[in-house]
Parts: C-alpha cells; structure tokens; sequence
C-alpha cells in the first residue's frame, strides 16, 4: 500500500535528464540504496539556489507557497522529502531503527552532489530542519554560505526531556531485571509519547497509515543530538535565525539560549516575527521569502543583533527604525 501510494504521487510529477540546469521531480536513489523523493529547479542566471529542509511534520508540499514564490524570481530551490518523510516514506521500507542526524546529514550532502548544486550552499529548515542545519554546518563549515533557520530545534523540550527520565526510573525501580538500556528505554518511551500527543497537535501526522512511525523514528534519532554542542561550530557570518514571538512549542528564552552560545563569528541576526506560532514560513510564505530575498541579496545586517518583524506589514526594526523588506529585483 505505502509504495503505490507514492507510485501514485511520483507518476503525477514531471522528471526531467539530470543536471544543474535540468528541472527534476522524483525518486533519486542514494548510495545507500535508498531513495530519496526531491523536486529541483535551477536558478536562473546569476541567482543563487536554496535548499529547503523539512519541518519534522512536514513534506515537500509545505514549502510549496514559499519555493514558487523564489522560484518566480529567480532563485534555484531544491525540496526534498528526507528519510521517513513524505513521499520518500512511503517509497521505502519504514525505518527499524531510529534515523540519526549524522544519516541525514550525509543524505542531504549526498542530493546537494547529485544536483550539481554549487557549494558552499545556502540552507534554510524549519524547526526539525533547522537541527539537522546546526549538524550540518558544523560537519561541514567549508561547505555553507547561509543558514537560515525557523524556529530551530535546540534541544528536548523540557517537560518531555522529565517525562521520560520519570519513565525510566520508573521502569527501573519497577522491573529491577530489565536488560534494556537507557537509550533503548528512551526510544520505547518516545515512541508512546509520538503516538499519544502528536495527533493532538498536529493532525497531519494522521495523513497516511505511516507518517507517524516515521516520525516516532526520526524523534528518536534526533534526541540524542544537542545543537548547542555545535553552535560554535558554524561558519563565520552565516546564521541568520528567525522565530515566532507566539511559538506554542519554543518560548523565547529557548532560543535565547541557543542564539546566545553561537560564535560572535558566526551570528548574523536574530528576528523574533510578532503575530506568528512555530510555522513561520507556513503561516506568512510572502513576508519568509522577501526576508529570504533580502537576506541573500545581501541587503540584511549582518552584525549579531536581534530584530522584531511585522509579517503583515513586512517590515523590519533595526535598532528602532522600521523599514520595509525591498521588493524582488525585477
């Protein structure tokens, strides 16, 4: 059933020979042997490519507002669904075990290759996506331009962090004999925890029969990375980071958290968007591309400042002057 619900997606796209220059919509299949679902278009001339990484509900689908917007001016976009998302779900076996940073990380460098996209590259991911750019800009520094993250996962949120340590201590107490360790214990746990509360607050997971294994499978593999370990790895001038004032999931001091152990080097700016929750690129595709646009023109500051943004006037406060985000060069 999974494969002939992605035989279906994948027959309704256009594929085109592969290339930089070549528009492409389908299966690509790795090393691994695995395949991965990607829809690639490439910039026009003297216009940079972006690659855009999947919020960890998300598919290609929900960029597609924010990618046809760059991509009708100009910009390359390359989305791609990673290992136990979207159509590259439903394309392969379900993951048995869970899917490490480390794995995606070399995924994502592998189809950057494969597309012949130009280093060093310019990322942009939301929440989960903006996780595995922090692992990725410190795996490969040389490689990266920009990285443009949304609501970024820094860490286990607290409360979920307690919840499972209660769990396993009491597991411990409870069934003395068990042989299983803490990280397996944590990864039984998680699963529950997916299972329980996620339909709850993001109902999309309940799309297909598969999509919330998949994302047991991928919480479970990023747990045990700690961001925050990485921030003063990233490379100089490349971390423009954007939030949403009202996140449900993340408040503020969070993030502050985050922002605040990256490299002075590598700190760009800090936008907190006012009237916006966790989704930031969802909510306001318009107001996320012109700031993406005025970030790769070279027209935002970067000096490790933090801002506050009007998605619906799509305006900037730098240092209590509000200006307009410019307009697309025609």
């Amino acid at each position: 059933m999974r494969f002939l619900l992605a035989l279906v997606f994948v027959a309704s796209c256009v594929a085109f020979a592969d290339g930089s220059n070549k528009s492409f919509s389908g299966l690509k299949k790795l090393t691994n042997g695995h395949e991965i679902f990607a829809d690639y278009t490439p910039a026009k001339s003297g216009m940079p490519t972006l690659t855009l990484v999947n919020g960890l509900t998300f598919s290609t689908r929900d960029y597609f507002v924010l990618a046809a917007i760059l991509k009708d001016h100009g910009y390359g976009v390359l989305l791609y669904d990673a290992t136990g998302m979207g159509q590259t779900l439903l394309a392969n076996p379900m993951p048995e075990a869970p899917v490490k940073v480390d794995a995606q990380i070399a995924e994502l460098d592998e189809l950057m290759s494969i597309f012949k996209i130009p280093a060093p590259y310019n990322l942009f991911g939301l929440s989960y996506g903006g996780g595995i750019l922090s692992a990725y800009g410190a795996a490969h520094p040389e490689k990266v331009n920009k990285l443009l993250m949304l609501s970024p996962y820094t860490e286990v949120i607290e409360e979920s962090k307690n919840l499972i340590l209660n769990e396993i201590k009491q597991t411990r107490v409870m069934f003395p004999y068990n042989k299983a360790t803490d990280q397996e214990l944590a990864n039984y746990f998680i699963r529950q925890f997916v299972y329980q509360t996620y339909p709850i607050y993001e109902p999309s997971v309940l799309e297909n029969p598969y999509k919330l294994e998949g994302i047991a499978k991928l919480v479970q593999g990023i747990t045990p990375y700690a961001p925050m370990d990485d921030a003063g790895k990233l490379p100089a001038h490349s971390v423009y980071m954007m939030i949403g004032v009202e996140d449900e999931y993340v408040k503020k001091p969070g993030y502050d958290k985050y922002w605040n152990v990256i490299s002075a080097e590598a700190k760009c700016s800090y936008t907190a968007v006012e009237y916006s929750k966790h989704k930031i690129s969802s909510t306001y595709p318009s107001f996320v591309a012109r700031w993406v646009n005025y970030v790769m023109t070279g027209q935002a500051p970067c000096n490790g400042l933090e801002y506050s943004a009007n998605p619906l006037m799509e305006t900037i406060t730098i240092d209590k002057k509000t200006i307009k985000l410019p307009d697309f060069k025609k």
